[in-house]
């Protein structure tokens, strides 16, 4: 008989409200050791999925626009830059940054897979999609997650 999605996945997990900082998204990744954190309303109900790549990625962005922002206005100017530019655009990033929560990042469109769905079907959908997790919903609320990670506990059992 194939395994079914409850059988595999994790029930006890960590998620956040949208309006969880950055900051506090970062602590949680660290602490909880996760890649991702669901990101609840107030009724429990799944609105989307923020992953460590996802903030890794806002930070990127953040820094390359800082990046060209200075030396366009460095070439603009035909000045050479002191890096004083650089600093105090470093600083309004930093700012910005600092003023961001889990919904200006996560992914809103998440797909997800019911409990009782065959893990073949969970796998596939992985595969398909290129993902490495899957929120499990029940009746419109989150029940669990399955991993990459619990796909690989299966196999070495």
């Amino acid at each position: 008989m194939v395994k079914q999605v409850r059988e595999i996945m994790k029930t006890e997990v960590v998620t956040v409200s949208p309006d969880t900082s950055m900051t506090d998204l970062q602590r949680l990744f660290l602490t909880a050791r996760v890649g991702a954190l669901p990101v609840l309303d107030r009724e429990h109900r799944l609105l989307g999925i923020v992953s460590r790549s996802d903030v890794v990625r806002k930070f990127s962005l953040e820094q390359s626009l800082a990046e060209l922002a200075d030396s366009d206005f460095d070439a603009i100017l035909g000045v050479e830059d002191d890096d004083g530019a650089l600093d105090s655009i470093g600083a309004a990033v930093g700012r910005r940054l600092s003023r961001l929560h889990a919904r200006d990042v996560m992914i809103s469109e998440v797909i997800t897979i019911g409990p009782d769905a065959s893990i073949t079907e969970a796998a596939s959908q992985m595969l398909d999609r290129r993902i490495h997790r899957l929120p499990v919903v029940e009746n419109g609320q989150l029940v669990g997650i399955v991993s990459t990670f619990d796909f690989v506990a299966l196999f070495a059992s």
